[in-house]
């Protein structure tokens, strides 16, 4: 969606943006030349361009800079969303300095943002007023006192907002008709690969959601659009200034906007009595604190402060009498969607108070003290002060799903917990049961052989037993195998009654089970179905899971049913969890319906050129994006989706955050629907959220619009339909993980990124896991209409 433009009547004037909607405030620099002083000149500050400007042609851009708080996000520009707090400089023999690692990375975004906008402009021909560097603030510097330190920090790092948005002015006005998004690569994109940047620099650039024209980022906007504009417009081609259309024009003669300007300060006013009054209270109350415990409960909620159990305030204007502001107490239920909401504006905690104070910077400029208190982090949520970790978000260790390494220290296989393994995937999976009594022999007409131990194995993903190991000759193995070899037999070939638990004589049978009888099946909005379970949150009977548990998987359902029959409800949501096994936690849409509807960051495509070669530098710009993506709630689906996608984002994703369900609307949920008309929602991932966290690129090969594509783990497709994807995250799964992410780092051959074809044929896995696979879905998808015939009563 692309930005609003609009234009403004303000006490007869004409004022147009090209790229906002708000409501405008008259500039306070009436005359050109001022400003161009004030840019060139002086050492101003952000808040000195938050407001619209007079229209001069060097200085169109600044309509484009991003307005307070600015959204530093995205692999690139994430690292100056972190600004150390003052006691994090070192102190070296000069003074108080940045830490080396920030200092380099803040001055590597400025030298891009630097080349690439002079480059541009020479190339065509643009006409602005270039604003000093954000090192002429000293960010890299060191300074006397640790406060001094982070204050000119503090100011380098929002004046790259400016450049910023002279960079976005730039792409904005370059004409580029050829270019076709997702087809070519933009033209200032090829212009910019000449300075010899890495590729991931210049991409970190375009995928920036600041950079982003689809992402509705507030900026400054306005300019005032008169006879000198006009005149500037049709008679200079050297400056193509960016025109309103005749619509909009005709749409702004048509009624006159009141200059808010007056309601906007006595806003300010207020906010700043306030805590001016709060500092006071505040600065009693640190003085009246007599004991330890009092200040360490302080501290301890300066560091983490607490959500639900704090108060939560919004500040706005009341509707019944205008231009008086004034702050509402939120409801506890409401607590959390509104931090959420206030996420990318301002939130402000008190810990003497314990409460937040939320307002919209869109009318208030957030440049002043606040009483000492600072916009407060959110427990790995916040955009603004989360620091980037040094570790990417997959570990290279690599703990198995259940149990630890099947391997003693001589090699061979732990004999006990390769038969708990094949126990555990036999039964719960596939629905053997075992002998009352293990025999002390194993008993078959038929020898097994070395390529149907291969096979079993392959089932219950154990990677690291030879075929020919004794520990496959023992008795549990034995009759496991001969179990399963139903599954993959051609043709198919049904297991004895005794020995499967879907059959009505079996003495574990689960025909018309209490648990089966609850499930519903649903139809989704995409056509498939789905298996909904009748424990979950009730009216009259809360749950310890607030929503209702579905799954898309008929073997999924039976082994639910089957850990239901020894679990609680959350037992089973923690074995699932903890195993990478997919499920849904449905909610009733009219749930949702006072919830507040979640901003996503864009998913960009991230895009290559075919000179450049990949590396494990690309694979850290992958990571770091991936990190900030998954910080958004609704990312809680890629955990939801087991599998690799709950390999990738496991260790990111809050398993606390999956549990509370869905909690913000959003115009893309997954829905299902019942025969009564009741929507039920989750969290649902776009095809391009997907993409992004397997890695995907679109490599242009300079051959018209030929493309290719490349990602650094399989698309979900390509997993979800190859050999080795399971019910469950196997001990296979991670081993193959864990060589792929060494692979990668250790900068190896077979760590770059691989096409679909390669990936196809990495994870084919072996023909009879496949098979039987298959089968267990569909034997068990059987079940529920054959076996279960008061399962088509609650069909819909």
């Amino acid at each position: 969606m692309d930005t609003i433009p609009r234009v403004q009547v303000i006490n007869g004037d004409l004022f147009y943006s090209p790229n906002c909607d708000r409501d405008l405030t008259i500039p306070r620099i009436d005359n050109p030349q001022e400003l161009r002083s004030l840019l060139l000149h002086e050492v101003p500050r952000l808040h000195h361009f938050q407001n619209p400007q007079w229209w001069a042609p060097q200085s169109e851009y600044l309509a484009f800079i991003p307005r307070v708080p600015v959204i530093f996000t995205g692999a690139l520009l994430e690292v100056l969303a972190f600004v150390p707090r003052q006691t994090e400089y070192n102190n070296e023999e000069e003074g108080f300095i940045m830490p080396l690692r920030l200092r380099r990375q803040w001055l590597a975004i400025e030298e891009a943002l630097s080349k690439a906008t002079m480059v541009l402009g020479t190339k065509h021909s643009l006409s602005y007023w270039r604003p000093h560097p954000p090192k002429v603030f000293r960010y890299n510097k060191a300074h006397q006192t640790q406060k001094k330190t982070r204050d000119q920090a503090l100011s380098g790092r929002d004046w790259f907002a400016v450049w910023i948005g002279l960079f976005y002015w730039m792409i904005d006005k370059i004409p580029d008709p050829t270019h076709n998004e997702g087809i070519t690569p933009p033209l200032w994109f090829m212009e910019i690969m000449q300075l010899q940047f890495s590729q991931s620099i210049i991409d970190g650039l375009r995928s920036s959601p600041l950079l982003d024209r689809y992402w509705l980022t507030d900026r400054v906007g306005v300019y005032r659009w008169g006879p000198r504009e006009r005149h500037a417009y049709e008679t200079n081609a050297d400056f193509p200034l960016i025109p309103p259309s005749e619509t909009r024009l005709q749409e702004a003669t048509t009624w006159i906007t009141p200059d808010i300007f007056q309601y906007i300060q006595a806003a300010r006013e207020t906010i700043d009595k306030f805590f001016r009054e709060r500092k006071a209270v505040n600065d009693q109350k640190l003085a009246e604190e007599k004991s330890p415990e009092e200040r360490l409960l302080r501290e301890s909620r300066s560091q983490n402060p607490p959500i639900r159990s704090a108060l939560v305030y919004v500040w706005d204007f009341d509707p019944i009498q205008p231009g008086l502001f004034r702050r509402k107490v939120v409801k506890t239920d409401h607590r959390e969607p509104t931090l959420n909401r206030y996420r990318n504006k301002t939130r402000i905690y008190d810990p003497f108070h314990n409460e937040w104070n939320c307002y919209d910077s869109d009318l208030i400029e957030d440049d002043s003290d606040r009483g000492g208190l600072e916009r407060a982090e959110i427990s790995g949520r916040n955009f603004l002060l989360t620091e980037i970790p040094g570790v990417g978000p997959f570990t290279l260790a690599a703990p198995p799903p259940a149990g630890s390494a099947l391997e003693q220290a001589s090699g061979e296989p732990d004999i006990q917990k390769l038969e708990s393994t094949f126990l555990e995937i036999s039964r719960l999976h596939y629905g053997f049961t075992p002998p009352l009594s293990i025999p002390a022999k194993f008993c078959d007409t038929q020898t097994q052989t070395p390529t149907d131990h291969r096979a079993a194995l392959s089932i219950i993903g154990v990677p690291t037993v030879s075929f020919d190991s004794p520990a496959l000759k023992t008795i549990v193995p034995q009759i496991c195998t001969q179990f399963l070899h139903h599954f993959w037999k051609s043709p198919p070939v049904a297991p004895l009654a005794d020995s499967w638990d879907l059959h009505p004589s079996n003495r574990a049978s689960l025909y018309g089970s209490s648990c089966i009888k609850c499930i519903r099946i649903f139809k989704t909005a995409s056509g498939d179905e789905i298996y909904m379970f009748g424990y979950g949150s009730t009216s009259s009977n809360p749950s310890t899971i607030p929503w209702k548990f579905s799954v898309h998987s008929a073997a999924i359902a039976f082994l639910i049913c089957r850990l239901r029959n020894s679990s609680m409800p959350k037992e089973i949501v923690k074995y699932l969890l903890e195993n990478g096994i997919r499920f849904r936690t449905l909610r009733p849409l009219s749930d949702l319906t006072s919830a507040p509807q979640e901003k996503h960051l864009p998913a960009i495509p991230r895009i290559r050129v075919a000179t450049d070669t990949f590396n494990s530098t690309d694979f850290d710009f992958y990571k770091r994006d991936i990190y900030f993506h998954l910080q958004q709630r609704h990312f809680r689906a890629a955990v939801l989706r087991g599998g690799l996608l709950w390999r990738i984002a496991k260790e990111v994703v809050n398993f606390d955050d999956v549990l509370e369900g869905p909690t913000a609307r959003d115009r893309k949920m997954f829905l299902a629907f019942d025969s009564a008309g009741v929507e039920y929602v989750d969290d649902e991932l776009t095809g391009d959220e997907r993409s992004l966290l397997c890695g995907l690129y679109t490599k242009f090969t300079g051959y018209g619009d030929q493309q290719a594509k490349a990602s650094w783990f399989p698309l979900l497709e390509t997993w979800e339909s190859g050999g080795l994807n399971r019910l469950n995250w196997t001990r296979s799964n991670e081993e193959w993980f864990t060589k792929r992410c060494v692979a990668i780092s250790s900068r190896d051959s077979s760590g770059k990124p691989n096409g679909f074809k390669n990936w196809r044929d990495t994870v084919r896995g072996m023909k009879d896991a496949r098979v039987a696979q298959s089968q267990l879905e569909e034997r068990k998808t059987a079940f529920f209409y054959w076996f279960v015939p008061v399962m088509i009563l609650f069909r819909f």
